[in-house]
């Protein structure tokens, strides 16, 4: 069966993150008009995500992709506080455009379609080319941080 990405598969998503993959996190998912989200490094132990969109779109592949990029982040923090620097996160997190940049949003958005990928095979979702949509979504925001200098 074939579907679309609904405001539901993105209420299931956040379920998936929030209960599945990670036990402190906190996702908000807040409609607005275009689809935008904010990854912030926990405090007082937790993650968070929000997430906004725009409800009277019927897809909403791209506030989902937004969302597991964002959790993309956490997967970063993850692995930089394993090494106690967290600093550097903060670093990044903080660059503007420069090859830096992309090169760590491009891995926020490889762990985020690792998280994706789980979330599709667990909850049995069979969207068409929704990988594929990812990776073409992906690619032009990590264009948005070239240096154009």
């Amino acid at each position: 069966m074939n579907r679309p990405v609904s405001e539901n598969t993105l209420k299931e998503a956040k379920s998936f993150l929030c209960w599945t993959v990670f036990k402190h996190l906190s996702v908000q998912l807040i409609p607005l008009r275009d689809a935008v989200a904010y990854y912030y490094p926990p405090k007082n132990h937790f993650h968070s995500i929000i997430v906004f969109y725009d409800q009277q779109q019927m897809e909403q592949s791209q506030a989902l992709f937004l969302l597991f990029h964002e959790a993309g982040h956490i997967t970063q923090w993850q692995e930089l506080k394993k090494r106690s620097n967290q600093e550097k996160f903060i670093e990044f997190m903080n660059l503007d455009k420069s090859p830096e940049k992309q090169k760590f949003e491009q891995k926020a958005w490889l762990s985020g379609r690792e998280l994706l990928n789980l979330f599709l095979r667990e909850c049995n979702y069979h969207v068409t080319n929704v990988l594929e949509q990812y990776d073409i979504f992906a690619e032009k925001c990590i264009m948005s941080y070239k240096d154009s200098g």
